[in-house]
């Protein structure tokens, strides 16, 4: 499931099997880093099981050893961590707009503000 807002995630995250709260921030950066990957879904699946393989190993498991172990932490977390990763990317992406939104607003206003004490004393 999708979260919209930075609280819910960061609660979701604090809820998280470690090594899928570790998998999930793996992702989510390599979403931020290379947002072309967005727009195909059998990379975004490709990066997830990465980034799984990647939290497993800086846990301690060995992929090859511990197959089974694996398969099951993907079956167990693989949805969830693509799903909050997503959640953190929109999120993230949702405050850029709106920071930038209001950026604008924010020069636009100073430009008319300017404009408006320029023609007053002028």
């Amino acid at each position: 499931m999708i979260l919209d807002d930075a609280p819910s995630i960061r609660a979701a995250l604090a809820t998280m099997n470690p090594m899928a709260r570790t998998a999930t921030q793996v992702l989510a950066q390599k979403l931020l880093e290379h947002p072309a990957l967005l727009n195909d879904n059998e990379q975004i699946k490709k990066q997830a099981l990465y980034a799984c393989a990647a939290a497993f190993v800086d846990a301690g498991w060995d992929l090859e050893r511990d197959e089974q172990r694996f398969a099951s932490f993907i079956e167990d977390h693989g949805a969830n961590v693509l799903d909050l990763a997503a959640s953190i990317v929109l999120c993230m992406a949702r405050d850029h707009q709106r920071r930038k939104v209001w950026g604008n607003v924010g020069k636009v206003a100073a430009l008319v503000g300017a404009a408006a004490l320029g023609a007053f004393f002028g």
